[in-house]
């Protein structure tokens, strides 16, 4: 997945597209939240921030694309390419 980051916005495209913002969570501290919509299914990923490789990563999902978000996954990203930063532009 390719991050895009202005500011305090992300936004992103991974079977879709996606949008969200950059802010402080509760118990997790500073991360990337992204949301998107597929086929009535909503899907939030959480990603820590500023991007270093070995960051964290959360995934939750809806069932029926109401508010009982479950988690489907985690684990760690690496960061590549020539546009990788870690500070927002």
């Amino acid at each position: 997945m390719t991050i895009y980051v202005r500011g305090q916005f992300a936004s992103a495209i991974q079977d879709g597209d996606l949008g969200g913002t950059i802010g402080n969570i509760k118990k997790l501290g500073t991360a990337v939240t992204l949301g998107q919509t597929i086929n009535g299914k909503v899907r939030w990923w959480v990603i820590e921030y500023p991007f270093v490789s070995g960051g964290w990563w959360q995934h939750y999902e809806t069932k029926d694309g109401g508010t009982g978000f479950g988690h489907t996954g985690s684990g760690t990203y690496t960061v590549e390419g020539s546009g990788a930063s870690t500070s927002p532009h």
